[in-house]
């Protein structure tokens, strides 16, 4: 996917306001609530990055982060 050729370069760098470790926090409640334990295997289906990817990863969740682009 082309348009994400320049986006994937700078992504990461637009988005530094953003607590990936607060969102990943409540991501993690959400998935407590809904019965999914630490250990288990996510995929995380359009992860960009994988800002989220790697918090959820260090709060012990296994991760298989998929995306349509390469670059991202």
């Amino acid at each position: 996917m082309k348009s994400y050729e320049y986006l994937s370069k700078v992504y990461d760098e637009l988005m530094t306001d953003v607590s990936y470790p607060d969102w990943a926090k409540y991501l993690s409640i959400l998935l407590k609530e809904n019965g999914v334990l630490k250990k288990s295997t996510l995929l995380e289906v359009g992860c960009g990055t994988g800002s989220i990817s790697i918090e959820l990863k260090k709060m012990g969740f296994d991760l298989i982060g998929l995306d349509i682009s390469e670059e991202m």
